[in-house]
């Protein structure tokens, strides 16, 4: 009936309500000062300063001349810790089809 109908859209709407806040926040810039990435994961970097220059992949990582945290790219550049504003967590891989 009616009641079971707007009961069943109800938590439909409320369980897509849940994804797309998970969505979300995946896909936005965290700034470093609310929290930083896990060490050794790829994320995308951002220099809010550098004229809004988007630096590409990055993992956080210790510097092990001085034990300082740094940024490295893949290529083997690296910035210094304060020289990143914002990171993002990178998209999940295509899954393969078979």
């Amino acid at each position: 009936d009616g009641a079971d109908l707007i009961e069943r859209l109800t938590t439909r709407c409320a369980r897509y309500a849940e994804e797309i806040a998970v969505a979300q926040e995946r896909t936005r810039w965290v700034p470093v000062e609310e929290r930083l990435p896990e060490y050794d994961a790829r994320v995308l970097a951002f220099d809010m300063r550098a004229k809004n220059k988007y630096i590409g992949i990055w993992t956080r990582e210790k510097d092990p001349d001085d034990g300082n945290d740094c940024w490295f790219d893949s290529a083997g550049w690296w910035y210094a810790f304060d020289e990143i504003t914002h990171w993002m967590p990178l998209p999940e891989p295509p899954k393969e089809e078979r």
